[in-house]
């Protein structure tokens, strides 16, 4: 045998090995989670899920709020798939976010409003209730 096929053999191996620790590692990151809402004495994961929500980006607590339906349903704009797009309520945390993102510059109104979640007007809204836009002459 030569040492090409020796080598060719010792690679198939050595893929094989790795093939089955990655399916390993899965399966332990799989066992990990089905666990983790019992270590913080929940009952679901949908329940942690829950928990964890006040701690979620803008843009991930409107969807999670859409996901449990706990808001009603405002049609504010026109969402993709002909779908009535869910209302986003901000806290004031979230507005003194975007007027510190508005005063730091470099994003635009468009920019910011696809990181918290809303629209465009909401930002401009905003803004202006923070004082940082100039009336028109």
């Amino acid at each position: 045998m030569s040492d090409i096929d020796k080598l060719q053999k010792e690679y198939e191996a050595t893929q094989a090995k790795l093939t089955k620790l990655a399916e390993d590692l899965k399966s332990a990151e799989a066992e990990k989670f089905k666990g983790l809402p019992a270590s913080v004495g929940l009952s679901s994961i949908d329940a942690l899920i829950k928990a964890l929500r006040p701690y979620a980006s803008p843009l991930l607590k409107g969807r999670l709020n859409a996901a449990f339906a706990e808001k009603p349903s405002t049609a504010s704009a026109v969402a993709p798939k002909g779908r009535k797009r869910r209302r986003v309520r901000l806290t004031d945390e979230d507005r003194k976010k975007i007027v510190e993102a508005l005063k730091a510059g470099g994003k635009t109104a468009a920019q910011l409003a696809a990181e918290f979640g809303v629209s465009v007007p909401t930002v401009t809204n905003i803004k202006a209730d923070a004082g940082l836009t100039k009336k028109r002459k």
